[in-house]
């Protein structure tokens, strides 16, 4: 056999192996240069990007780290005080000359995509000073925490709000706080992330360039009716769809906390307010109509007419507590900009904007000081 021939033969394999490794780094490169002078790009531009990711600042599912810091949550900064809650920091007594109010909820409370300055309870702290006697001074403290519910209300309102003696307690229900699965006893919840969720996490807390690829793909998603808001965690329509069996629990449910809540503040001496917030399809036709043709989301006529809030009232009624219902005050202002609009959803139905925080706050204000309710000195 020729030798040559022998050591060609031999060399042939190496070289297609050669060839494909080499072709494949070309392809991983082609790949890698674009994106990583994409990120440089949006990086050197301090493009804001709209990040889901809460890690940095948060301790556990119902708690924050104290003294932490985001720069970009939701397209805003958001920090954390000595308290563990949102806001600039402050004392856990109560300095003398001041009333203080705890606003406990959700992400409505804490200010979801909205500059804490802008959000509802700062605009009822700044609109209670400015008319405030001069020995006195009102200080509201921001205990909101996305994704909780009445369970985490109870649970801050009898452990952790007697250290910071309130002179009163805003409990801020939102409509998805009425929940079927709501448990006799406050429990938080301990979730196992899966593989995909950790690198979904992951990248949305490090690369400008995925998050802003995540959140067009997921509007999209939600326009071809891929994705439904529905079934989105924190995105409950449960109370404003046609009665039924589980709308009937999530009623007893939210009886029970609010008896609970209103008993420990009589128990303390706490005076005790409730707010309800409205989701936008409540507000008007026009509503009805953009989450048919933005998200899919088809709604009876009949949620207009603010049945859960009425019931809500009714609950508060029978323990004494005043509930105030932002449902007129949101609808009278409707200009179509009253909720959050950002990169994610075109629309969001449940959490306000600035503008809707700064309606909401004035309201509250004037509720609190209403002679009916009087709940403020």
């Amino acid at each position: 056999m020729n030798t040559l021939a022998l050591h060609g033969s031999r060399k042939q394999p190496l070289f297609k192996w050669r060839n494909l490794v080499l072709n494949g780094c070309l392809i991983l490169l082609g790949i890698l240069v674009p994106l990583s002078v994409g990120e440089l790009a949006l990086r050197l531009l301090h493009y804001q990007v709209t990040s889901f990711d809460d890690r940095s600042f948060r301790r556990s599912a119902w708690s924050f780290r104290p003294s932490s810091h985001q720069d970009s949550y939701i397209g805003v900064p958001v920090t954390i005080n000595n308290l563990g809650l949102r806001g600039p920091d402050t004392t856990l007594e109560k300095p003398p000359g001041v009333f203080r109010i705890i606003g406990v909820g959700d992400s409505i409370t804490f200010g979801y995509g909205v500059r804490v300055e802008d959000t509802f309870l700062k605009v009822l702290e700044r609109n209670l000073n400015e008319s405030a006697p001069a020995n006195l001074r009102y200080e509201v403290i921001n205990a909101g925490i996305p994704a909780t519910g009445l369970e985490y209300y109870t649970h801050f309102i009898e452990n952790d709000a007697p250290a910071m003696h309130p002179d009163l307690l805003v409990v801020c229900m939102a409509l998805n706080d009425i929940d079927p699965q709501l448990d006799p006893e406050p429990r938080e919840p301990h979730i196992q992330p899966t593989v995909f969720r950790s690198i979904n996490g992951f990248f949305l807390t490090h690369s400008s360039l995925y998050t802003i690829l995540y959140v067009h793909a997921k509007s999209i998603l939600y326009r071809l009716d891929i994705l439904h808001l529905e079934d989105n965690e924190g995105f409950g329509f449960l109370s404003i769809e046609p009665r039924s069996p589980a709308q009937d629990k999530a009623r007893e449910g939210v009886d029970r906390y609010i008896r609970r809540i209103a008993n420990f503040a009589q128990a303390h001496k706490e005076r005790l307010a409730i707010v309800v917030f409205p989701v936008e399809p409540q507000l008007s036709e026009r509503a009805l109509r953009l989450y048919a043709q933005q998200l899919h989301l088809y709604f009876r006529s009949e949620v207009l007419r603010g049945q859960p809030q009425r019931w809500i009232q009714e609950i508060g009624a029978t323990y004494g507590v005043p509930v105030l219902d932002l449902l007129p005050a949101m609808r009278a202002g409707d200009d179509g900009q009253r909720f959050l609009r950002n990169r994610s959803i075109s629309v969001d139905p449940v959490h306000p904007s600035a503008a809707g925080h700064h309606l909401a706050g004035d309201e509250i204000a004037r509720f609190l000081k209403s002679p009916g309710v009087a709940l403020i000195p």
